[in-house]
């Protein structure tokens, strides 16, 4: 990789929309947003419960909880994989090197010149870091929560602890999510809307489009892109990890 990350330009040059994020990792930050979405609305609150008439299986909010929360692990997993093999604009080596600059780019941040980054800029490259690390631990300590209500439903895990500890770690999963995942949050959601109202800086488009605006001098044309078949061998390979931990029971 031999992307300069760290600033390469500003707004006053001449610009040109340049692909920088790849599919997985947009589908990954919409599928997150979606999935914790409904971890909050089962979790807080309620009565999500259907039946598939044609099976005759009633689906209880907790179960659709339990599975939002494992799929939130699938893509983690996949997400820290893709961070180490696949595209250069999501790689964790490259954020590193972008994140080093935080407290200067946090300096310039007031001034009316906005610097532009082909990846992550330093203060979202550590946001990654920091909203990666947080559902990590949300989302396993759910394996070996229990939940009481009047569907009963318990993390894959719970069996390996005593019920004293699962409990302790339920306890534990509520309160990380109430004050800390909801915190690291709206500070992304405040963020986004600071940059996109304050320095006129769309960090959402390219969510949706991958292209994001950078100078036509840019060293951006030895930007790498992971495969398709990296991409699904990384993800069968988280999948893995969960069926397995799914099935740990029944071993």
């Amino acid at each position: 990789m031999n992307i300069d990350n760290i600033t390469i330009g500003n707004k006053d040059e001449s610009l040109a929309k340049v692909p920088v994020w790849d599919i997985w990792i947009r589908l990954s930050h919409w599928l997150l947003l979606i999935l914790v979405s409904l971890c909050y609305y089962t979790a807080e609150i309620g009565g999500l419960n259907f039946r598939i008439p044609m099976l005759d299986i009633m689906i209880v909010n907790m179960e659709i909880h339990l599975f939002s929360g494992l799929s939130i692990l699938i893509i983690l997993i996949f997400r820290i994989l893709w961070g180490f093999f696949g595209s250069d604009s999501s790689s964790f080596l490259m954020m590193i090197k972008s994140a080093k600059h935080f407290f200067s780019y946090i300096s310039n941040l007031s001034k009316k010149k906005t610097q532009l980054h082909i990846g992550h800029n330093p203060a979202g490259a550590i946001s990654v870091f920091v909203i990666i690390t947080v559902l990590l631990v949300q989302a396993s300590s759910g394996l070996f929560a229990q939940d009481d209500s009047f569907f009963p439903t318990e993390g894959p895990l719970s069996h390996f602890i005593s019920v004293e500890n699962s409990i302790a770690i339920t306890n534990f999963h509520k309160l990380w999510w109430e004050y800390i995942v909801i915190f690291v949050i709206g500070i992304h959601i405040t963020a986004s809307l600071f940059y996109l109202i304050i320095k006129k800086q769309n960090l959402i488009l390219p969510l949706f489009n991958g292209k994001k605006k950078l100078p036509r001098t840019a060293n951006y044309k030895t930007l790498k892109f992971g495969s398709t078949k990296l991409a699904i061998t990384l993800l069968t390979i988280a999948l893995s990890i969960i069926i397995i931990i799914i099935n740990l029971k029944y071993i």
